[in-house]
């Protein structure tokens, strides 16, 4: 059984044109595809969440609130990494709100927990902002910016 195949490529509209990568874009389609039906979609590129954006949120904010917890009293241990999932997931459901709606046969709707794989950018700077002013009033803790010098 063959693995499904994606080819990814970016390309513009413009002049009322669609430009794609041509010739490198053809032969790598008819190469995997040739003879098979495919599916093709368009959508606007989004430029997902940083490298840097997720390691500040698991290497300041996660840490800075962990412990925080750990400081009120809970059962928690820094450095765990069960722990800092655990956090993680607390924020997710708390914070952010873009899980992906899923139908059963009798058309209840189930909804996704949300992810941060799937916010852009903006997106993802709008959960960090809403946990870290969370965290100031709540749990009377500072986290310091990104690109912030701290001890």
């Amino acid at each position: 059984m063959q693995k499904d195949i994606k080819l990814q490529y970016y390309g513009k509209v413009q002049d009322g044109k669609i430009v794609l990568p041509g010739k490198r874009l053809l032969q790598e389609v008819v190469g995997q595809f040739d003879g098979r039906s495919i599916e093709v979609t368009f959508q606007l590129k989004r430029k997902r969440r940083s490298n840097n954006q997720n390691a500040y949120y698991w290497g300041v904010v996660i840490p800075r609130i962990l412990q925080a917890f750990i400081d009120l009293g809970n059962d928690l241990q820094s450095g765990n990494n069960g722990h800092a999932e655990l956090i993680h997931n607390y924020l997710l459901d708390k914070f952010l709100d873009n899980g992906i709606d899923l139908f059963d046969a009798d058309m209840n709707i189930e909804k996704t927990r949300s992810s941060t794989t799937r916010c852009t950018t903006t997106e993802y700077m709008e959960y960090l902002d809403r946990i870290i002013q969370w965290a100031a009033e709540c749990l009377n803790i500072v986290i310091p910016e990104p690109n912030t010098e701290y001890a």
